[in-house]
Parts: C-alpha cells; structure tokens; sequence
C-alpha cells in the first residue's frame, strides 16, 4: 500500500512516536492515517501561517487583502464583522474590510451592508424612525439590482443596534418621490421630451439617477 500524503503537522508527529512507526508500512500504515486525523484543525492553521519566502508568520490571518477565503470570519471577529454563512469570498472579504463594527448603527454603515447583496448602481433607500418609532428603520433597494434578500437582510440587522425592527422594500421602479425630486424645476415639455420613446414598462424599471 502507498504511503499516505499528509500534512506537515502530521509528519511531524508521527516522526516523534520513533519505534512505534516502524510497523506501521505493514499494517497499511493506521499510526500515519491517526497521525493526519488528530492534527487536521491544526495542520489548517499552521498551512496558513508557516513563515514562507512571501509570508511571514501570523501576517496573512490579520490582513483583510491577504487572508485564505476560510479564515475570513476568524479576522471579522477583531473588528466587529459577522461574515455570514453561505457568504462567496468576494462579499466576505468586503464584509471584513470594510469594518462595519467600528460603525454600527450609523446610517452609513447599515446602507454599506446592504450595497454588499446589490449589484449595479446600488441604490439604497434608509427610512430611519420608519412607522413613527425610533426604533424601526426601513431599507429599500431595487429588485433589479439585488443579488440575495435574504443575504442582504442578514447582512443589515448585524449592522443594526440590537432591539432594532428592520423592514426591506424591494421595488420593481423607482418612487414617486424619487420622480417628484428627480423632475423639481422640469416643465411638461421637458418631462415629455425625456420620456419620449420610452413605455409604461420603462418608467416601472426606471432607477434613481
């Protein structure tokens, strides 16, 4: 039988049981497949952090740039970031980076938790005291432009102070607010000359600008 490929760690612990290695090739090597069982979560972390000739040490677990996609939720933890599972590399390492712990509860903050799930221009809507209660915000993005809801839902209550009752609208078009804002100071003619072409159906997908 060929001799098991283990990890570093492995090796180095099955080098260190001496004479009880020695029989071990003829009974199909069980002290080598033991050795590689009980160092696996330690073998990971020493795979991540084994001084290289582009490494040093510790340094790839403790930058957001640098860091293995798997270790991504361990570096979270030292600046308040919650990565959530199912998360792809690419929205956990933006989740990390951008720290949403030091800012929590900020407007800013829960917007940028929500841009992590949307695609495109990103458009969010923050209503904070939604309902006449200062304890209640409400987010609203585009259907167009979202990539998970429920992704996105987690992502905003773990930027949310805790007791905080979160709704997400999804829209299909932009508001009549958003319209009304976008056209102040336009005449008929002008409104009439930018739609122009233009389908119901058109002005329901519509973003903000």
């Amino acid at each position: 039988m060929a001799r098991p490929v283990v990890s570093v760690t492995a090796e180095r612990l099955y080098q260190a049981m001496g004479p009880f290695t020695v029989p071990d090739e003829g009974y199909g090597w069980p002290l080598l497949h033991w050795c590689d069982a009980v160092t696996r979560p330690a073998a990971t972390v020493e795979a991540y952090v084994a001084d290289t000739d582009t490494q040093v040490g510790w340094q790839p677990l403790l930058d957001p740039a640098l860091c293995p996609a798997g270790a991504l939720p361990f570096l979270g933890q030292f600046v308040g970031a919650q990565v959530p599972v199912g998360a792809d590399e690419t929205t956990a390492r933006a989740i990390v980076t951008h720290a949403p712990g030091w800012a929590r509860g900020t407007p800013g903050a829960v917007s940028a938790a929500a841009r992590l799930w949307l695609t495109g221009g990103q458009h969010v809507t923050l209503n904070e005291r939604f309902g006449g209660s200062a304890y209640a915000v409400e987010v609203q993005v585009y259907a167009g432009e979202l990539v998970d809801l429920t992704g996105l839902t987690a992502a905003v209550k773990a930027a949310l102070p805790a007791g905080f009752a979160l709704t997400v609208t999804v829209l299909v078009g932009w508001t009549i607010a958003e319209a009304e804002t976008r056209y102040t100071g336009k005449t008929i003619a002008d409104v009439e000359a930018i739609w122009t072409g233009k389908t119901i159906a058109d002005a329901e997908g519509e973003f903000p600008p």
